[in-house]
């Protein structure tokens, strides 16, 4: 029996930004994000942006997971926590990940 094929989703973004105001950044299939630059605005900062993709593929992984393991009707919900650390020296990058997903999710 045949299930059938998914058609491949466009992927990619490309990023704005004018002379005054915050970069816009624009993906592949029209969904759109302003970044935020100071630290007390509210919305989403280029790390905030990294943190929540990987919390993204970290639940919907976990949804597979189940969903594989034949547990999906089980689950409730499905929760990471991403946060990071910065390099105290050197160029400006995340030296490490802190990632946290509570037991809860599993039934």
């Amino acid at each position: 029996m045949a299930i059938g094929t998914v058609a491949p989703r466009k992927t990619g973004a490309i990023a704005t930004l004018a002379r005054l105001g915050h970069p816009v950044v624009t993906s592949a299939t029209g969904g759109e994000i302003t970044v935020v630059t100071r630290p007390s605005e509210a919305g989403f900062s280029p790390l905030d942006l990294i943190y929540a993709s990987l919390a993204a593929c970290l639940v919907l992984s976990a949804r597979i997971a189940a969903s594989e393991q034949g547990v999906l009707g089980w689950l409730r919900n499905v929760e990471a926590s991403v946060k990071g650390s910065k390099a105290a020296e050197g160029a400006s990058r995340i030296e490490y990940f802190h990632i946290e997903m509570p037991k809860r999710f599993a039934i």
